[in-house]
C-alpha cells in the first residue's frame, strides 16, 4: 500500500565526524518520526556514529552521494540557510516542495553572503525569504544577527535546541581542586568556534590571580593546530580527549571538571551533568573579550554570544577570573550546577523543539519552484553553472572558494584590482588549457609585481616633495615642529640619541608614544606594552604618551598631529596599522627610520627590499659601506637613504666607567633557536649547559647572561623549552656568586663596563667594536661567514676571535680575558675608528639637520 503520509527531509550536505548541528538534525527527524504522522528522511554523508544511534528510530537514512532525490517529490524540507544552494543543486529534478531554512549561528547569514560576488544578491535572497516566513532561528542571538546583517526584521520563529544525551540527573561530583583550576571545553575545534577557545586562553592568561589550569578539550577538529599550546605554558595544562559520547563524556565530565565553558547543544549536555556552566562570546574571526554568561542567566533560549547582540541581549555577564572565582567558593559548585540544571529542564526538550519546528514548517511558503523563479536564486545558480564550464571537475563548495577569491580581490585598491584581476583570468585560462601555462604565467606574474612595486615606491617618493612644501608653510607659522617617536620596547630604541637632542631644541616638541607588540601573545603584548611605557615615562616624565588602551583594547591615530615620525621597528606584523608606514601614506607627514641593528647579516637585504622600507621618507645607514651595499640591492638603489653613522651608539660615549677590579664577560645568545632558514645563527641549545657552567670554571670572572629579549619567547612558542625550565636555567645562572642575569632595556653601560664579549647575534658583530674590546663570536662553521654576512660583516668578523666548539670558547677567555694576550688589538682599535665610528658620537647631528634644511627650519 502507497505511504501517504507527509515526507519531511532533513537535508544536510557536510562530512563532520560528529558536532552539535549532527545531533539537532538527527534528533529532531527522529523525534518527529516517534510522531508517526510523517515519512521522515535524513540525507547526508554516511555517518557510523548517528547511524548506529538511530538505526531503530522509523526514519529513512540517504546517502547523499546516491541519493535519488526525485522520490522527494511534494516533500516539505529542513535546510540550513548556508546550504540552500547545494540543497536546490541536488534537488534540480524536484518541481514542488516547500523549504524551511534554519539558522543555528550568528555568523549564518554571513556563511551565506561570502557565497555571493555582490553583498546586495545576498540581501536580496533575505529579502525574498523572509516574505515568505521560510527563516527561523536556533535562539535570540542568531535572529538579532540576521536581523542587523541582512538589514532586515524577521519573524522571531525559534526552534531551540536540546541536549544531545540523556544525563543521569543531577548527581554532580562535588570535589573541587585545591590548587588548579579545572576547566572543560566540549565541542568541534573548527573555523568558528576556535577563536572563542583561543579567547577563553588569552582571558586567562591575563588574570594573575590564577595559577595553574587545567584544560580538558573534548572534541576536535580542522583548527585545532590554531592553538599555540606553548604560547600558554606552563599556565594552562591542556588535556585532549578527542570525542567522547553518552556515559563515557557524562563520567569523565564529572570527574574532572569544575565548570565548563561550552556553547551550543554542549552546554546543555554539561548543565545536564550538574556542571557549573558559563556561556562564552562566540566569533569566525580573531577578538577579545572578557565577558561570559552563566547558563542560566542567559536569554532567549541563547547558548551562544555574538559581540555584536551582546549588548542588546543584556544578560548578566562576568570576566572569566570571577566567574572561577565564584565556582570555587565554598559550597558554590553545588549551588551554580544546580540553577544551570533546572534552567536547562524548564527551558529545553527535544518534543517541545519538534513540535516548533513542525509548526514553523508549516507556516513556510517557500518552494522549490519559487527558489527558482526569484532572480536572486537564479543569478547564483547561473554564475555556479558558469563556473563549472570553466572547472567541471569542481562542486559547488569549491565555487564558494572561488567566489570568496573574487571578493578578496574587489577590496584591494583599483591597481591591485587590476593585476589581480587579470592574473586570476590568465591562471584560470591557462589550468584549463594547459598546466606548463600556469607556471609561466606565474612566474611573468613576479616579474610583472615587481616593477609595479617598484613604479609605486618611486610615486611615493616623488611625492614628498608636495609634503615638504606644506610642512615648510607648517614650519614657518609654528615655534616648533611636532616629532613622535613610536616605541615598542625601551630595549628597541634606536632613535633614542635623536629624541634626547631635540629635547633640548628650541625647534621640536618630540613625544615618545608607546605602542604594543602585535606579533606574539596577548600577555606578551600588555606586560612589554605596559613595562615600555612605565621605564619611558620614569626616564622622561611628561614626554611619553599611550598609543594603547590595555582596558578598551583601542588604538591611538596619530593622523597629522606630528609633522615628523620616527620609526624604531621594520616589521609590519609588530605593528597596529595605525602605527606602521602605509598608515602616514596618505598625511603631510615625513616618516624617517634608524635602523635598530648595525647591518651585517644578509638578512638585512630582505629588510630593505620591504614595502617598509621603501616608503619612507629617510632611512638612516650606518657606515658608507653599508649604504654602497644598499644601492645595489634595494629596488629604489639608495633613493631615500642618509649616510648619518650608527645612531644607535651615540650614547655609548656619554656611558659613565666604573672602576672595576675583576673582569667581566658578557654572554649574548641570539634567539632564532629553530625555524630560522634565513638567519640560522643561534648556537644556545648547543651551548646551554656549558654557559650554565662557565662562573664555576672561572671563579675569577664576573660574567653576565644576556639573551636577546625574544630568546625564552621563541623557546615556548617553539615548544623547545617550559616556563618552569626557563626560570629553573635563570635561578641556577642568579646562584653563581660570580653571574647574574639581565633583561635590562639599555645596555650600552654593560658595553662599557664590560671587557669582552661571547655572542652569536647579527647588530651585536658592529655594536660592541665600538667598545674597542675583543670580542667571541660562535659559529657553526667557517662556511657560516661567506653564507650569512654582508661585504661589512665580514669586515667586522676579521677582527673577532672565532669558536667553532667549547675548546675555542674556553681559550678565549683564558687566553685573551683573564691572561691578557690580544694580538688583535691593534688592527681591531683601528678598523673601529676607521670605519666604524662614522660620525661618532653626533650621528643624530645628521638626521636633525637633515629634518630642519628640508623645512627651512632656523
Amino acid at each position: 500500500m502507497e505511504n501517504t503520509k507527509q515526507k519531511i527531509v532533513f537535508f544536510f550536505e557536510k562530512r563532520q565526524n560528529i558536532g552539535g548541528s549532527l545531533i539537532f538534525f538527527a534528533k529532531i527527524a527522529a523525534q518527529i518520526a516517534h510522531l508517526g504522522d510523517f515519512d521522515v528522511h535524513y540525507v547526508n554523508y554516511p555517518n557510523a556514529q548517528i547511524d548506529q544511534e538511530f538505526c531503530d528510530v522509523a526514519m529513512t537514512f540517504h546517502d547523499i552521494r546516491t541519493c535519488d532525490f526525485s522520490q522527494f517529490e511534494n516533500a516539505s524540507f529542513v535546510v540550513p540557510l548556508n546550504y540552500i544552494f547545494p540543497f536546490l543543486l541536488h534537488a534540480k529534478d524536484i518541481k514542488n516542495g516547500k523549504i524551511l531554512l534554519y539558522s543555528w549561528h550568528p555568523e549564518a547569514f554571513m556563511y551565506l553572503k561570502n557565497q555571493f560576488f555582490k553583498d546586495s544578491s545576498a540581501k536580496q535572497l533575505m529579502s525574498f525569504v523572509n516574505g515568505k516566513n521560510a527563516l527561523a532561528f536556533m535562539d535570540r542571538t542568531s535572529y538579532l544577527a540576521i536581523n542587523q546583517q541582512s538589514e532586515q526584521t524577521f519573524s522571531e520563529t525559534i526552534v531551540p535546541v536540546f541536549p544531545a544525551y540523556e544525563a543521569q540527573g543531577f548527581a554532580p561530583l562535588l570535589s573541587v581542586s585545591t590548587r588548579t583550576v579545572r576547566l572543560g571545553w566540549l565541542g568541534r575545534l573548527d573555523s568558528d568556534k576556535i577563536y572563542t577557545i583561543i579567547n577563553l586562553l588569552d582571558m586567562l592568561m591575563l588574570d594573575d590571580s590564577i595559577e595553574h589550569v587545567d584544560l580538558h578539550i573534548v572534541g576536535d577538529g580542522s583548527q585545532k593546530h590554531r592553538i599555540k599550546l606553548g604560547k600558554y605554558a606552563p599556565k594552562v595544562r591542556f588535556i585532549f580527549t578527542s570525542f567522547l559520547y553518552g556515559d563515557d563524556l557524562d563520567l569523565y565530565f564529572r570527574e574532572n571538571v569544575d565548570l565548563a565553558v561550552v556553547m551550543g547543544m554542549s552546554a546543555l549536555s554539561t548543565a545536564q551533568m550538574g556542571i557549573p556552566t558559563l556561556i562564552p562570546i562566540t566569533s569566525s574571526r580573531p577578538f577579545q573579550g572578557n565577558r561570559f554568561v552563566f547558563l542560566f542567566d542567559s536569554k532567549g533560549h541563547s547558548l551562544s554570544l555574538d559581540i555584536k547582540t551582546l549588548d542588546e541581549m543584556g544578560p548578566q555577564t562576568y570576566p572569566i577570573g570571577e566567574a572561577i572565582r565564584m565556582v570555587y567558593a565554598p559550597g558554590a559548585k553545588e549551588a551554580i550546577g544546580r540553577k544551570c540544571y533546572d534552567y536547562v529542564k524548564e527551558n529545553f526538550s527535544l518534543e517541545q523543539s519538534a513540535r516548533k519546528m513542525l509548526s514553523a514548517l508549516e507556516n513556510s511558503r517557500l518552494t522549490v519552484d519559487s527558489c527558482r523563479k526569484s532572480p536572486a536564486f537564479k543569478q547564483q545558480l547561473n554564475h555556479y553553472h558558469a563556473y563549472k564550464r570553466l572547472r567541471p571537475q569542481r562542486d559547488y563548495f569549491c565555487f564558494i572558494l572561488f567566489v570568496q577569491k573574487i571578493r578578496r580581490i574587489m577590496r584591494m585598491p583599483f591597481r591591485r584590482k587590476f593585476m589581480a584581476g587579470i592574473k586570476l583570468i590568465a591562471l584560470t585560462v591557462c589550468n584549463f588549457v594547459k598546466p606548463v601555462l600556469y607556471r609561466f604565467v606565474n612566474f611573468c606574474w613576479a616579474k610583472i609585481k615587481g616593477l609595479i612595486r617598484k613604479r609605486q615606491y618611486f610615486l611615493i617618493q616623488d611625492g614628498y616633495s608636495k609634503k615638504i612644501q606644506y610642512l615648510r608653510k607648517y614650519a614657518q607659522n609654528n615655534d616648533k615642529i611636532n616629532v613622535a617617536f613610536l616605541v615598542i620596547m625601551n630595549s628597541v630604541f634606536p632613535s633614542q640619541p635623536v629624541f634626547e637632542k631635540m629635547l633640548e631644541d628650541d625647534a621640536f616638541n618630540p613625544y615618545i608614544i608607546v605602542v604594543p607588540d602585535q606579533q606574539r601573545s596577548l600577555r606578551h603584548k600588555i606586560i612589554t606594552y605596559n613595562q615600555s611605557f612605565a621605564e619611558l615615562q620614569s626616564q622622561y616624565p611628561g614626554k611619553v604618551l599611550h598609543g594603547f588602551d590595555v582596558t578598551d583594547n583601542t588604538y591611538l591615530e596619530l593622523g597629522e598631529k606630528y609633522q615628523v615620525v620616527f620609526f624604531n621597528n621594520p616589521y609590519s606584523k609588530m605593528a597596529h596599522k595605525y602605527h606602521f608606514i602605509r598608515y602616514f601614506l596618505d598625511k603631510n607627514v615625513l616618516p624617517i627610520y634608524v635602523n635598530y641593528g648595525f647591518f651585517t647579516l644578509k638578512y638585512g637585504r630582505r629588510i630593505i627590499n620591504t614595502d617598509f622600507y621603501n616608503l619612507l621618507w629617510k632611512v638612516c645607514i650606518d657606515s658608507r659601506q653599508n649604504y654602497e651595499d644598499l644601492c645595489k640591492h634595494q629596488v629604489i638603489r639608495g633613493e631615500n637613504a642618509i649616510v648619518t653613522g650608527y645612531i644607535k651608539m651615540d650614547r655609548l660615549a656619554s656611558v659613565h666607567v666604573q672602576d672595576r677590579k675583576r673582569k667581566l664577560i658578557i654572554i649574548a645568545p641570539h634567539h632564532t633557536v629553530m625555524g630560522w632558514d634565513a638567519l640560522d645563527i643561534s648556537n644556545f641549545l648547543s651551548y646551554s649547559e656549558m654557559i650554565l657552567k662557565l662562573p664555576k670554571m672561572y671563579s675569577e670572572v664576573d660574567f653576565v647572561f644576556r639573551p636577546h629579549p625574544l630568546l625564552f619567547s621563541n623557546l615556548i612558542e617553539k615548544k623547545i623549552w617550559t616556563q618552569d625550565k626557563i626560570e629553573d636555567y635563570i635561578s641556577q645562572m642568579n646562584q653563581h656568586p660570580n653571574a647574574r642575569y639581565d633583561n635590562s632595556g639599555d645596555y650600552l653601560s654593560l658595553f662599557m663596563n664590560s671587557d669582552a664579549m661571547i655572542h652569536d647575534c647579527g647588530s651585536f658583530i658592529g655594536e660592541y667594536l665600538f667598545t674597542e674590546k675583543p670580542c667571541c663570536y660562535v659559529l657553526k662553521s667557517q662556511r657560516e661567514i661567506d653564507d650569512v654576512l654582508l661585504p661589512m660583516g665580514k669586515e667586522c668578523m676579521a677582527h673577532y676571535y672565532k669558536a667553532f666548539n667549547e675548546a675555542d670558547i674556553r681559550h678565549f677567555i683564558e687566553q685573551v680575558i683573564v691572561h691578557g694576550e690580544d694580538p688583535m688589538k691593534e688592527e681591531r682599535v683601528h678598523f673601529v675608528r676607521q670605519q666604524l665610528k662614522f660620525n661618532y658620537p653626533h650621528a643624530a647631528n645628521v638626521i636633525i639637520e637633515e629634518i630642519k634644511n628640508t623645512l627651512h627650519m632656523k
